[in-house]
């Protein structure tokens, strides 16, 4: 019988099943590693969960909002601060830090909150966190909090 004409084997047919496992189960979905919960120095914990939502605290010191993932860039847009819609919350806060010029200070808030990204590490252990721009000093890094 030649070779080209056997029909493949179990053992092949194993082998190849397994390959295909690897293959697959190779493929680690990068979302995935952002999913779960984070903290940073401070010991705050910022949950990121797989429908995209992200959340921090609760009360008058949470935030929410939506989380998307491309080249190693978390992006995140802030939906709630405190309880309150990210305008709203912003608005009050611009007035109350503003001094004379209430819309300068808006705007460099508004800009901030637009800016919020994380870069994720190859590891997916770390993220570390800038905000375009800004001056207030908001960066830092997140770690992964290890599920048991």
């Amino acid at each position: 019988m030649n070779i080209r004409q056997r029909p493949i084997g179990t053992l092949s047919l194993v082998a190849l099943s397994a390959f295909a496992v690897l293959l697959v189960g190779g493929c680690k979905n990068p979302e995935s590693q952002v999913v779960g919960d984070w903290k940073d120095a401070g010991g705050k914990v910022m949950t990121f969960k797989a429908d995209k939502t992200v959340s921090q605290g609760s009360g008058v010191q949470g935030m929410t909002g939506k989380w998307s993932l491309a080249n190693k860039k978390v992006s995140l847009t802030i939906e709630t601060i405190g309880g309150k819609p990210v305008d709203q919350f912003i608005d009050q806060m611009a007035k109350m830090m503003g001094g004379k010029d209430p819309q300068g200070a808006k705007a460099k808030m508004q800009a901030e909150m637009k800016g919020l990204a994380l870069n994720l590490s190859d590891d997916g252990k770390t993220m570390t966190m800038a905000m375009a721009g800004a001056p207030s000093g908001a960066a830092g890094t997140l770690t992964k909090v290890e599920s048991k």
